[in-house]
């Protein structure tokens, strides 16, 4: 069941970019131009109501429009549009999201409400997702680059998992820099729907990581994480 709810996730070959920019200044150009530039082995479909083409792409009005369902959905829009867009998105049928976009929890008791909000609408939809406010995800296997650095990290046995997203730039360009290379990596944000213990889970029985490197701020489910820790270390990886 783990390896099914992720498989949207890291390995999606239909993806929607919703809030999708022309600006160089924006997150919503500069994870377009990354997941092009990455050789995404997905497609891809900008979303932007006010334009047409961005990167030599066709851009979409709305998610609605798409031709075919998404399995991601990489979320970059204002804090004030994120639940509506997620709504669509369960109304859609997209299987997996990845909210970029913060101003939720971070910011206090009506972040908070918000994010609690858009996660029980993904639930209900069973659209599972990361964040928000994160810097997206990298499965170089895939040459899925969900991300905001220019680097793309090469495929290899490592994965990174952590709640900031610099930790994971910053770890990622090192195991290249090394001559290494990644298996999967998280940035995971504040963790509204999956969890640090999710993604343990997924990773102790995904074939191409041997070694995992977290960063954790803090643990939703602790026992959950013992009993983790316990499949991983029983597993064969390090």
């Amino acid at each position: 069941m783990t390896g099914e709810k992720f498989h949207a996730l890291f390995n999606a070959r239909s993806i929607a970019l919703l809030g999708a920019s022309k600006d160089p200044r924006k997150w919503g150009f500069t994870m377009l131009n990354n997941l092009i530039n990455g050789e995404s082995k997905g497609r891809i479909y900008p979303v932007n109501p006010k334009e047409d083409e961005i990167l030599g792409l066709k851009v979409y009005k709305s998610i609605a429009d798409i031709p075919e369902i998404p399995e991601l959905a990489v979320i970059v829009v204002p804090p004030t549009n994120v639940l509506q867009v997620v709504k669509e998105c369960v109304k859609r049928g997209v299987r997996a999201g990845i909210v970029i976009t913060a101003g939720f929890a971070e910011l206090g008791e009506r972040g908070a409400r918000l994010e609690q909000e858009l996660t029980e609408v993904a639930r209900s939809g069973g659209m599972v997702l990361v964040g928000p406010n994160c810097n997206g995800i990298m499965n170089p296997w895939e040459k899925l680059y969900v991300q905001f650095p220019p680097f793309f990290v090469p495929p290899g046995p490592i994965a990174v998992i952590a709640q900031s997203g610099n930790v994971v730039d910053v770890l990622a360009r090192q195991i290249m820099l090394r001559g290494f290379g990644c298996s999967i990596c998280v940035s995971s944000g504040n963790e509204a729907d999956l969890h640090s213990e999710d993604y343990l889970e997924y990773l102790a029985e995904d074939s191409h990581t041997k070694v995992i490197l977290s960063y954790i701020e803090g643990f939703k489910d602790g026992k959950r994480f013992s009993r983790s820790e316990s499949t991983r270390l029983n597993s064969s990886h390090t």
